[in-house]
């Protein structure tokens, strides 16, 4: 399943609009059960009086004075006399639902922000966990969704068929270059005397972006994990692009590279990394 910032952006609005009306639905209904106690209550106001409780001082600041225990020490007279504590205690149970409500929605409106700002903090968001995951750590998704990290993978040279796999990273870059060259690489239709421009990894581990997935995860063949090659819609010259990102600060901060980009420029840069991912491999 893919789901991009738009997409992202539009579930977002739907699922603050949804707590929005449950809330506002939830305030209504309780405006209806304050209204009624609230009736019942001032009808027995003389008999709160004679207990020594003004009902003018039922509150929402004053919940802890009207709580459960220290209503047991008023003494109600009359026919309703063991109930008029329980109507008390509803109402102001009514008004800790306000105030829930209340603050509930006006926090939910404020989470109503525009689509500019949404995609800025999800870029800025992603690039932070990309940044986490490179230095090493691993990062716990939560809610049941897994947990994503770099680990090592030792190459299998066993068979013929693996002896020579092609580091397509490596291979586009260096075709581009010789494209821009004015050189002419290798194709087998059309031009067979062209330069070959296929690189084959030689070392004997290899490192991925790896998601685990948490065992009983619902709905799980659903979801695909794909790490980002590049940054769509960019168009730049690959020898003058690459050669800007020399620094290991420049390369975990950027939002113009992709993550497989960026461990294999992290990775030449700081070749030390690769002892905390094959620890995450352990």
């Amino acid at each position: 399943m893919t789901l991009g910032i738009k997409e992202s952006y539009r579930l977002y609005l739907q699922d603050i609009d949804v707590k929005l009306d449950k809330f506002n639905s939830k305030l209504v209904d309780t405006y209806e059960q304050q209204k009624y106690l609230l009736d019942i209550i001032t009808a027995n106001s003389e008999a709160y009086e004679i207990a020594g409780i003004n009902i003018d001082e039922l509150t929402i600041g004053n919940k802890y004075k009207f709580t459960i225990p220290k209503l047991k020490k008023y003494h109600f007279v009359g026919e309703k006399a063991s109930i008029l504590s329980t109507y008390i205690t509803a109402y102001i149970n009514t008004l800790k639902v306000e105030a829930i409500c209340i603050d509930s929605i006006a926090q939910y409106s404020q989470l109503r922000v525009p689509y500019t700002f949404y995609r800025y903090m999800f870029i800025e968001l992603n690039n932070k966990f990309s940044k986490a995951i490179l230095l090493g750590n691993l990062i716990n998704l939560g809610l049941g969704m897994g947990i994503i990290s770099i680990r090592e993978k030792k190459r299998n040279f066993d068979y013929e068929r693996a002896s020579k796999v092609v580091n397509w990273f490596e291979s586009n870059k260096y075709k581009k270059e010789l494209i821009q060259e004015g050189k002419t690489p290798y194709d087998s239709v059309s031009a067979p005397d062209g330069i070959k421009w296929h690189i084959y990894y030689t070392d004997d581990y290899s490192y991925w972006w790896w998601w685990e997935i948490q065992v009983g995860m619902p709905n799980a063949s659903y979801y695909k994990f794909i790490p980002t090659k590049y940054m769509n819609g960019i168009t730049r010259n690959v020898k003058d692009f690459f050669k800007n990102f020399n620094t290991a600060d420049k390369i975990l901060n950027t939002t113009l590279l992709g993550n497989i980009e960026k461990l294999h420029k992290f990775r030449e840069l700081c070749p030390d990394i690769i002892l905390s991912y094959r620890l995450n491999s352990e």
